[in-house]
């Protein structure tokens, strides 16, 4: 089955109105028969996030959501976000989004991947994998590998990023 915006359905199995629809980039989706809309806050963090930043304005962005959203239900144990860097800058603070589509990749505390694939869904279920791998040791050491990568510990932490917007703070 080929997930679709409009096919979208709120926990209580309605369509999500416009304005909802809108802001869907807020929502956390879930995986079951069909995708299914629920506000973060109703969402326990996973272990694993997964966070496409994208505009709505990007036609590559569209076109790649479909499958990041296919992805997530092959991954159910982890959280994936789509998130509009021009909708939801407030709480994302100063990730400097240069390229479409960029991926941000946490486990746990550890920012493991912060940067753009090529828009092929391949890339990222090997990234997934690849990652989904490593031990706990060997995330941190690849974690803190280079001045980049720890860079990213500081300034790109999507989790806590989640947690302030959930608490009702901005970044």
């Amino acid at each position: 089955m080929q997930a679709h915006p409009r096919r979208l359905r709120d926990g209580r199995g309605r369509r999500p109105s416009r304005a909802e629809y809108a802001s869907l980039s807020r929502y956390a989706l879930t995986r079951d028969d069909r995708l299914t809309a629920f506000p973060m806050d109703d969402q326990p963090l996973p272990e694993l996030l997964v966070a496409c930043l994208c505009a709505d304005w990007c036609g590559t962005c569209r076109d790649y959501r479909t499958g990041f959203e296919a992805l997530a239900r092959v991954w159910p144990h982890a959280g994936f976000h789509w998130v509009d860097i021009e909708d939801d800058a407030d709480w994302l603070g100063d990730l400097d989004v240069e390229n479409f589509p960029t991926l941000l990749i946490q486990r746990g505390e550890l920012v493991l991947f912060f940067g753009t694939l090529l828009p092929q869904h391949v890339f990222l279920q090997r990234t997934l994998e690849t990652f989904a791998a490593f031990d706990d040791e060997e995330a941190r050491t690849y974690a803190f590998a280079n001045e980049e990568r720890r860079a990213w510990q500081r300034d790109c932490n999507f989790r806590a990023a989640l947690q302030r917007r959930s608490a009702g703070h901005d970044a």
